[in-house]
């Protein structure tokens, strides 16, 4: 008797296509030939798609233009039954206008408008889009503080140094052996690494492996560290304070004179300010 094959569910059906997919995307991906082919395909197939989008856009503002235009009654300039006066535009030669009629005064007008209106609602929903994804970050933010409350914080540290000491007894003396053989060995590696850094180089790397030193202050090991540290920036304020020390030690009279000349000054930032000389150089 033969078998009746199962018919297969939708969800079985999307799987198997699923994956017939990524096996050839995998085929592709390994013959560069075809991988090249497949790039200028997708980029084809990108470049189709954002024309097809401009155009969509263009025709959707060219149909809101046509709806909201005024009836072409509206537009007709007013006919004068009168007989023709001493007009400048009517004794003008015929040709081209170089004036623009009021049909299209009032078309460009008209354009500007729904032009405004459009460029209005499109900030309000961008503004309206951004309120909510603040909104949402901050009940995100509060919902993790909700979640971190109550629950103790533990160090890493003293927790795997406890585990350590736990487990010496006679017959575990192998394992913390194997233990202290895994951290002397990658500290060693450490200072190989450091050694054959350049200057630059070992202020990266002391940076990037000492993030933050609290820790190894908190148990009194940081003249433990293979390598030198660099020394932290000075603040903003002792910066400037250095700076003023400095400005008023040239502008001394013990140490400068004043130029004699009109023309002799400095101008920086809107600020002027008369040139002195040295009486003496800095190495004496």
């Amino acid at each position: 008797m033969a078998k009746t094959s199962k018919k297969l569910t939708r969800e079985e059906k999307l799987a198997k296509d699923r994956l017939r997919k990524r096996e050839r995307y995998k085929k592709i991906k390994n013959d560069p030939e075809l991988y090249s082919i497949h790039k200028e395909n997708e980029r084809t197939r990108y470049l189709a798609r954002k024309e097809k989008k401009k155009k969509e856009e263009k025709n959707e503002i060219h149909k809101i233009l046509i709806e909201n235009l005024p009836p072409e009654s509206e537009l007709k300039t007013n006919v004068n039954p009168d007989p023709p006066s001493s007009d400048p535009l009517m004794l003008a030669e015929p040709g081209p206008s170089s004036t623009p009629s009021i049909k299209n005064v009032r078309l460009l007008k008209f354009n500007s408008a729904i032009l405004r209106r459009l460029r209005y609602t499109h900030s309000k929903t961008v503004k309206k889009l951004k309120d909510e994804i603040n909104k949402l970050k901050r009940e995100k933010d509060a919902f993790r503080k909700q979640i971190n409350i109550g629950q103790p914080e533990h160090d890493c540290v003293e927790k795997r140094i406890e585990e350590v000491l736990t487990v010496i007894r006679p017959e575990k003396k192998e394992e913390v052996k194997k233990q202290l053989l895994f951290s002397e060995s990658i500290s060693q590696n450490v200072q190989d690494v450091y050694k054959t850094m350049t200057k630059k180089e070992k202020r990266h790397f002391a940076g990037q492996i000492i993030h933050n030193e609290e820790r190894l202050r908190k148990y009194k090991l940081l003249h433990k560290l293979p390598f030198v540290r660099r020394k932290k920036k000075i603040t903003k304020e002792k910066k400037q304070s250095l700076i003023n020390d400095i400005h008023s030690f040239f502008e001394e009279d013990t140490n400068s004179r004043v130029a004699a000349g009109k023309k002799e000054f400095i101008k920086n930032r809107g600020l002027k300010k008369q040139k002195r000389y040295l009486t003496d150089n800095l190495k004496n």
